[in-house]
């Protein structure tokens, strides 16, 4: 940590002292403790490792990281100094003792107080959640930044894994679509993760890009952070990989015992030959556990299947389509603890937007819809190419009016 008080009850804050010289004259001079527990502390000065106080051992602070690494102390200087520069006033290690919380940096933006939280060791979700929560109520806005890389591994071009840690930091822009962006100090740059779609569990398509820190501005705002634009090769990539989760599907789903190719079986249909609007790309899409072919074929069985050319459909009864879904446990939504929004009803109404503009609904009223036109099965694998490649130039021309 970088503040302790001294004998005489003042606040000692290293990140005011730019010279060794004068951090030695005074762990000298001074003897410091914890502002929070008020046990002594420890002045540390080393060859390498940033200047700070540090606990004695079997010390039971329950307020003080016991053992904070060189990633964290840096990041909480960069991210003081940065703040600086744009003239706020940033405190450091700000205890707040209605919540019990110790905030890493605290500012105030145009009246809004916010605290910012660097994380770059695993805690469980839940504290995560109590401690967003206990913010909240303060009128506090928790600003969470990931340390590190936003990814475990990469995997494949334009695919990366994530820790269900990381996911935690997952945020949501309604332009933007799903992001994740972390702060690594040994580069002061940003890393982010754009466009954020699942292809597993564990594992997400999409883009990456890296922000120097003095670039962006406080409060580190999603258009700052998003400066790309998918591009169609990052489509290509999706469709390629809708191909091989079905046929991953089919080899290691178990036949009826897999939920989802039982329902295609008594449906009528084959995994290998279902309709090609079945398994497209949405920005919200991250929300749901299942993949979009899992979702997407529910969303055409519940609503569209029997639907015969001028018969109206609502947005309330493919609302109430995917809730029975979920309550017969076939769809599960992601909890993300930093997305406050509705996503998974943008996501069904972003959806249904794509087949108005691919002219298989055609909005009536405001979320009332009629069949415009039959939506094709194919019957063979040629049938199946021929109709994924007219979906695939589709999909590009109507993605060009709503990006």
């Amino acid at each position: 940590m970088f503040t302790a008080m001294n004998q005489d009850g003042e606040c000692i804050n290293l990140l005011f002292f730019h010279k060794r010289e004068s951090l030695r004259e005074l762990k000298e001079q001074q003897t410091f403790f914890c502002c929070h527990c008020y046990q002594p502390v420890l002045l540390k000065i080393g060859k390498y490792k940033l200047p700070h106080f540090a606990h004695v051992k079997n010390n039971d602070c329950l307020y003080t990281s016991k053992h904070e690494s060189f990633q964290h102390l840096q990041a909480k200087k960069d991210f003081y100094e940065w703040l600086k520069r744009q003239l706020l006033e940033p405190q450091v290690e700000t205890f707040i003792s209605v919540i019990q919380q110790k905030a890493d940096l605290l500012v105030k933006l145009n009246r809004q107080l916010f605290a910012i939280e660097y994380q770059c060791s695993k805690i469980p979700m839940q504290q995560i959640i109590k401690r967003t929560k206990g913010y909240l109520e303060e009128h506090i806005i928790p600003v969470w930044i990931l340390g590190g890389l936003p990814y475990q591994k990469v995997v494949g071009e334009h695919r990366f894994q994530l820790t269900d840690f990381q996911m935690a930091f997952i945020r949501y822009d309604y332009k933007k679509g799903f992001y994740l962006f972390s702060y690594s100090p040994q580069n002061r740059q940003f890393h982010i993760l754009t466009q954020l779609m699942p292809v597993s569990l564990t594992t997400v398509i999409a883009n990456i890009t890296q922000q120097p820190l003095y670039s962006i501005t406080f409060p580190l705002l999603a258009h700052q952070l998003i400066s790309t634009s998918m591009n169609n090769g990052f489509y290509e990539k999706w469709f390629q990989l809708r191909k091989e989760w079905i046929h991953t599907k089919l080899k290691y789903g178990k036949g009826f015992k897999d939920p989802f190719l039982r329902e295609v079986y008594l449906h009528d249909q084959h995994p290998l030959y279902l309709p090609a609007i079945i398994g497209l790309p949405l920005k919200q899409m991250m929300i749901c556990r299942e993949h979009a072919i899992e979702w997407q074929f529910y969303y055409w069985i519940d609503n569209l299947r029997n639907l015969k050319n001028g018969q109206a459909l609502t947005f309330k009864q493919i609302h109430e389509n995917f809730r029975k879904r979920m309550e017969q446990r076939y769809l599960h939504l992601r909890h993300f603890p930093l997305i406050y929004q509705d996503v998974k009803d943008e996501m069904l109404h972003q959806y249904t937007q794509l087949l108005i503009r691919l002219g298989y609904l055609k909005e009536v009223k405001k979320r009332k819809y009629i069949m415009n036109k039959s939506i094709p099965i194919p019957k063979n694998m040629e049938e199946v190419i021929r109709m994924e490649k007219k979906l695939k130039l589709e999909f590009f021309a109507a993605k060009k009016t709503y990006e």
